[in-house]
């Protein structure tokens, strides 16, 4: 009974799961990191700094390194307010020290200043796969590119960055940094980075400590100004000596003199304190001049890294009332000493971080471990209720050892995570949650099942499967429990992974069963949740020669049961491997053209690659081979929104396609592509494949010795599977063996294709049926077995004509021989049938990658519904691909930089892109530009 509870608990916060995750981080308390402090009126000019800063911008790095309460943001504040220039300011904080969170923030601030910009990197952060750090620069150079105008970057707080991969990314990022971005980094302590080297290429401009220290003249100027003109000189003097310029120290200091009669006194008695302990003194001075409350408002709020008026009520309790909290926080802003406005509407405030610490000091000091506890738990929940997980998570109930609470959190946002694919995110929450906690709970365990699969790790499922199962035996026995929405959701959900994973691991019965399951267990309204069960049922009913069944529930499902896109795309995509597996091409044509117009339509990311994929597959297969590199390369050229599997498979299709058309230093280089991308996974099963896909390169070279290597690398792969995509490692053993052409190696090959045909006919996946025979007649004939091979070859094209399959045969080569015969024997027969005399006739042709004639971009453009591209935005194009910017294209064109920013809008626009990168791979994909010449050694 208590896990039930448990498991219903991720909702309890919120009326609808589906309206959880509404009120997000990025949208909420980012906009508080993106200002700079706002202008003060107790700022005292410090000319020799700004004019050191503006010499600064002549470089590439301004550095500003100091400890707390040097005064490095005010300064830096005071620069910008001071300069005629746009600006992008961002406070990093804790929650950074994450690449794509880094990266996401680092976004969010560039288009602050330039909001119609950096399109590419708004996209890559929905993407399922972050992608390499080198890759992240590349698309940041690209962007910043497109900038209308000079800007300032400044990155507030950078020792709080500790991530290596930041470090790396802007590293990378100073050593390509466009000529109209200069960055300012405001930091306690140097950061691991190269500054020796920039200072010595004439990047970098510093300010340390000494040089922000307050002189003498500045701090008898500052004092005037917060007391009055009266001040001794004596008085700043002592002063200046005492704190050493140390700006913090002396605005306490002046702000307990404002409330002392005695300056002679004070000074006498802060010369009682040793350096580290002045700090400490003069806090307290300032406290004992407030009330009780206005204290405990202080020293508790500084558990909170920032906060509001409602926050500070929470965390305190019945106490204060809000006015006093509003009003404490108003004191406290005019006076200048202990927090920092974060926003323009004045709703946020951080502690100056020194002033913070010495209060955290103080709260430890005088409250216990379940007190301070209690402090975080309110803060947690406060958090929670505005739907701001990574705060409520992260900040304080974790901080406050709540790991139920915490847990409770990461729980209630699984399945609206789910139903909005932010997987990423979800990964993250679950790796600051204690292992423990996630082994006992079956809602976490699929999670983490989620996260497994979308990488392609599926072996870990029958254990964690039978652990959620378990838990929910035990605590879901009662009536009642098994009535519960929630708890039929769960148990739905587990069939549905029980499902996938048996069905790729060929265990096609069990996955029925599992899916069939899942629709009986699933609660009425989960439409999304339903749609992969209705996946997972065709996908086995075909597998098991129900394939009529299959495409008649799908498309009832798509008629009754899909009111919603992106459940109607997830049966779209479902009916598309079904027609793919049965080898009906012109059908799984159709249906990925209406896939692609419902992605389009509602902006589904996944569902776009996987139209993109099927109708890469169905050209390859037609020879149409224009129109399969162009819906392979629009897969490649926004890989990281695509499921790994799909991108794998388009960069197999793109090397296979270059092949074709006879360009092997083409087909190396996407290989090799396909190889580094899949060796960052760091996935064994997606290794093998590749150095399988490697060997299969180089048979279609004659290049017998490598690709046996190759194969030796990828070992010997077990038979089993779906087998839904254009690599299947023991297909291309049996390649190999029939290929090295002697008995032994060709009986091999037999005994290997016949294990293959009686695979692939047990799973009735004609597609891989019309591969495996085609191979098989080759095998006939080197084994001069000639009437047994026309036979195979006669069963194998009655199979594949019907869809036109043609690349299958064709990059068999060997197989032309008995082609040929083939039509021989039929003359000789005066067997009539015109149309399969044709489709011969199309293959044979095939065969000669010269006969394959390029389709015009004109006709590709017409056949694929994109809109042409004006000689103007031709031109745009060729200078993106030589990465000019926008600035250098303007100067070159002779117009503005506006018109450049909108030509290369409606290149982005017709092109479906979002970024120069893929717009550039695209454009030499249709002909718009010449295709890179590759000029790399062979792969290795």
């Amino acid at each position: 009974m208590a896990l039930a509870q448990s498991a219903t608990s991720r909702f309890s916060m919120h009326t609808s799961p589906r309206k959880a995750l509404t009120v997000d981080y990025p949208m909420a308390l980012i906009q508080t990191k993106l200002y700079g402090p706002r202008k003060r009126n107790d700022l005292i000019a410090r000319t020799r700094l700004l004019e050191r800063l503006n010499a600064g911008l002549s470089g590439n790095v301004t550095l500003v390194s100091a400890p707390a309460g040097f005064g490095k943001t005010t300064l830096i504040a005071q620069w910008i307010q001071s300069i005629n220039r746009p600006t992008a300011w961002l406070s990093l904080d804790e929650h950074d020290n994450e690449l794509r969170v880094f990266v996401r923030s680092l976004t969010a601030t560039l288009q602050s200043a330039f909001p119609e910009a950096f399109y590419g990197m708004a996209s890559l952060l929905e993407a399922p796969r972050f992608p390499s750090v080198e890759h992240v620069v590349s698309l940041f150079i690209n962007d910043l590119a497109d900038m209308p105008d000079d800007l300032i970057l400044v990155l507030d707080d950078y020792h709080l960055i500790r991530n290596r991969d930041i470090h790396t990314l802007l590293d990378l990022l100073i050593e390509h940094l466009p000529p109209q971005l200069h960055l300012v980094l405001a930091t306690r302590s140097d950061p691991p980075l190269p500054v020796h080297r920039w200072r010595a290429r004439g990047y970098l401009n510093d300010l340390r400590p000494a040089d922000l220290r307050f002189t003498l003249e500045e701090t008898e100027a500052f004092l005037n100004h917060e007391l009055g003109k009266g001040v001794a000189h004596e008085t700043a003097v002592s002063l200046e000596e005492r704190t050493g310029g140390w700006i913090a120290i002396l605005r306490l200091a002046a702000l307990s003199l404002r409330n002392t009669s005695d300056i002679a006194a004070f000074m006498d008695q802060l010369h009682r304190y040793t350096d580290h302990s002045i700090q400490s003194y003069l806090v307290e001075e300032v406290l004992t001049h407030l009330a009780p409350v206005e204290q405990d408002l202080l020293v508790k709020t500084s558990v909170l890294e920032q906060f509001c008026a409602e926050l500070c009520s929470a965390i305190i309790g019945s106490d204060i009332s809000f006015e006093q909290v509003q009003a404490t926080l108003n004191w406290l802003e005019r006076s200048n000493v202990f927090i920092i406005p974060l926003d323009e509407r004045q709703g946020w405030y951080r502690f100056h971080h020194l002033f913070r610490q010495l209060l955290k000091q103080r709260l430890q000091m005088l409250n216990s471990a379940e007190e301070l506890a209690m402090l975080h738990r309110r803060a947690s929940m406060w958090y929670a209720e505005q739907g701001l997980i990574e705060q409520g998570l992260i900040d304080h109930a974790l901080e406050a050892g709540d790991v139920p609470g915490a847990t409770s959190l990461v729980e209630a946002q699984f399945l609206p995570a789910f139903e909005q694919e932010q997987l990423v995110q979800m990964e993250r929450w679950l790796g600051l949650l204690p292992e423990e906690q996630i082994q006992g709970n079956p809602c976490l365990l699929l999670a983490r099942m989620w996260i497994l699969q979308a990488r392609g790790q599926l072996k870990d499922f029958p254990r964690l499967l039978a652990a959620a199962e378990q838990l929910l035996e035990t605590s879901g026995s009662n009536t009642s429990d098994l009535d519960d929405p929630k708890h039929r959701l769960l148990r739905a959900m587990i069939a549905i992974f029980w499902s996938q994973f048996q069905f790729f691991t060929g265990q096609v019965q069990a996955s029925l069963e599992s899916a069939r399951s899942a629709l009986v267990w699933l609660p009425p309204g989960e439409e999304y949740v339903a749609s992969f069960a209705f996946a997972w049922l065709a996908w086995s009913n075909h597998a098991s020669g129900q394939e009529e069944v299959a495409l008649l529930e799908l498309n009832t499902a798509l008629k009754e049961r899909s009111t919603h896109l992106n459940s109607t795309a997830r049966l779209l995509f479902a009916q598309g491997v079904v027609y793919l597996a049965a080898g009906k091409l012109p059908q799984l044509e159709h249906t990925a053209r209406h896939l692609l117009q419902i992605a389009q339509k509602d902006d589904l990311v996944l569902s776009h690659h996987f139209a993109h994929w099927f109708l890469g597959v169905v050209y390859y297969e037609w020879n149409n081979l224009d129109a399969a590199i162009y819906h392979f390369s629009a897969v490649i050229a926004n890989q990281h929104q695509a499921h790994f599997w799909v991108v794998q498979d388009a960069m197999r299709g793109l090397a296979l396609s270059y092949q074709a058309q006879g360009l092997d230093a083409q087909a190396q280089e996407a290989a090799r592509t396909l190889l580094e991308s899949v060796r960052e996974q760091h996935n064994i099963d997606d290794l093998m494949t590749a150095y399988a896909f490697c060997g299969r390169i180089a048979l279609k070279q004659d290049e017998g010795e490598q690709a046996e290597q190759w194969l030796e690398m990828a070992g010997e792969q077990e038979v089993r599977g779906p087998m839904m995509f254009l690599e299947d490692p023991p297909i291309t053993r049996a390649w190999l063996l029939l290929a090295k052409g002697d008995e032994v190696s060709v009986a091999h090959g037999q005994t290997l294709l016949a294990h293959l045909l009686h695979h692939v006919e047990a799973i009735h996946n004609t597609r891989k049926m019309i591969e495996v025979l085609a191979l098989q007649a080759w095998a006939y004939d080197l084994q001069n077995r000639e009437s047994e091979a026309l036979e195979v070859l006669e069963r194998v094209l009655a199979l594949a004509r019907p869809a036109g399959f043609i690349r299958t045969f064709a990059d068999l080569q060997p197989l032309a021989r008995v082609l040929h015969e083939l039509r021989k024997r039929r003359k000789s027969r005066k067997a009539l049938d015109r149309k399969l005399d044709t489709y011969l006739q199309h293959i044979l042709a095939a065969m000669n990658s010269r006969a394959v004639p390029p389709v015009s971009t004109e006709v590709l453009l017409r056949q694929e519904g994109l809109e042409p591209l004006t000689d103007r935005e031709l031109h745009i194009l060729h200078f993106l691909d030589k990465d000019f910017t926008n600035k250098e294209i303007a100067r070159q064109l002779v117009i503005t930089t506006g018109t450049v920013k909108v030509h290369i809008s409606n290149v982005y626009r017709k092109l479906s892109v979002n970024n120069r990168r893929a717009a550039v791979s695209l454009a030499k994909a249709l002909g718009f530009l010449p295709a890179d010449q590759a000029a790399r050694p062979q792969l290795q």
